[in-house]
């Protein structure tokens, strides 16, 4: 859990700052979970392993802020993915999306819209941020 949720997106971002970002500046965007801004039974490990990852994320945004690299995570809720599909392919699961403020569960576009927004040059003065897409989960 940690190796991949962790260490993976450590060792790649000092690659790839290493390699070409160090005097060009650049984006590292982290894929986080709202797991590490909550507790989530039975999954503890997840949960800090992605906590982990915001504040790693939020230390290579203070240190590689002044070579012009931006650094940001994403945090979605439940997108319906194969990786979530124990939580939305049973006849229960729509009751769990109906109680969301945005009563549907997360699709892929949402995520890339958010992505490709904290990439662009309209986010060129954000580093350093969580952008939760969870549909008003974490609000409940």
């Amino acid at each position: 859990m940690i190796e991949v949720n962790l260490k993976a997106s450590f060792f790649i971002s000092q690659l790839v700052y290493h390699a070409s970002m160090k005097h060009r500046g650049g984006v590292i965007l982290n894929v986080s979970s709202i797991a590490g801004l909550k507790t989530t039974k039975n999954i503890n490990l997840y949960n800090v392993a992605k906590a982990a990852l915001n504040h790693l994320t939020r230390c290579l945004a203070s240190e590689w802020g002044p070579n012009g690299i931006r650094v940001n995570a994403l945090a979605p809720g439940v997108i319906q993915t194969q990786f979530s599909r124990a939580l939305w392919d049973r006849p229960e699961g729509s009751k769990l999306f109906d109680s969301f403020p945005l009563p549907r569960i997360g699709q892929v576009n949402d995520i890339v819209g958010a992505a490709l927004f904290l990439a662009s040059d309209a986010a060129s003065y954000i580093t350093g941020d969580i952008l939760t897409i969870d549909g008003g989960q974490l609000v409940k």
